[in-house]
């Protein structure tokens, strides 16, 4: 019999004869920003889980009622005040089917513009790191760029931009 653990509005944890599952109750997207230029908007931000830093493409939860592109334009702007013209659905994924039910969308963002200065300190980002795409897919060749999301992103975008 499955014993509820956890539950807020984005996640519940269930414990079923010692298997845990962990479920994303709304989804969520990652947003892979592309400017003009072909250069990617990812953000660098301290990941508590990890103790460490980790370069990523922008992502969060979806709130309810939105659709998985709502999701995906609302944290490329609260993340980056970024926006852009275009946003190309990229596919799904689900992050780790042994221990949790969520399914993540994935978009490309074409022509993706910076508002402003900004960016939101308060979920730990450092910084917006603009890399040329190759740059970028050479980081998550070589594992400077770990974040499975992004990985994903940026390997599903290349029929899209290319190297």
């Amino acid at each position: 019999m499955s014993k509820l653990v956890y539950k807020n509005k984005y996640i519940s944890i269930t414990e079923d004869n010692e298997i845990v599952l962990v479920e994303n109750i709304l989804g969520g997207s990652v947003v892979l920003p592309l400017t003009e230029n072909n250069d990617l908007l990812l953000i660098e931000i301290y990941r508590k889980s990890i103790n460490n830093i980790s370069i990523e493409a922008p992502r969060g939860f979806s709130e309810e009622g939105e659709t998985s592109l709502q999701t995906a334009e609302r944290e490329l702007y609260e993340e980056l005040h970024c926006t852009c013209d275009k946003f190309i659905f990229l596919g799904y994924l689900y992050p780790d089917t042994g221990l949790q039910k969520a399914k993540i969308h994935l978009y490309l963002g074409m022509n993706a513009k910076i508002q402003d200065d900004y960016t939101q300190l308060d979920e730990g980002i450092n910084k917006v790191k603009i890399l040329s795409f190759k740059e970028a897919y050479n980081m998550a060749m070589n594992g400077d760029v770990c974040d499975a999301f992004t990985v994903a992103a940026i390997f599903r975008s290349l029929n899209y931009i290319g190297k």
